[in-house]
């Protein structure tokens, strides 16, 4: 399995501004809330589990699994 490389927090912020995303935007695009994204990409949650980990997940902080209950 290969292993994707991780980013910060910083470089997430700075791949939206480059790309001309907005933090609700992504979010809608991916289904996940926009405002609990904006939060982690504050570093003001610890995206163990549930939507904060799929978000953490999709935007590259986080190796892990995304699990469809």
């Amino acid at each position: 399995m290969q292993q994707n490389q991780l980013v910060s927090h910083q470089e997430v912020k700075e791949r939206f501004a480059r790309e001309g995303k907005t933090v609700a935007g992504w979010a809608r695009s991916n289904g996940v809330d926009a405002r609990l994204t904006a939060t982690i990409l504050k570093e003001e949650r610890a995206c163990r589990s549930g939507q904060s980990h799929k978000i953490a997940v999709l935007l590259g902080l986080k190796d892990g699994v995304i699990v469809d209950d």
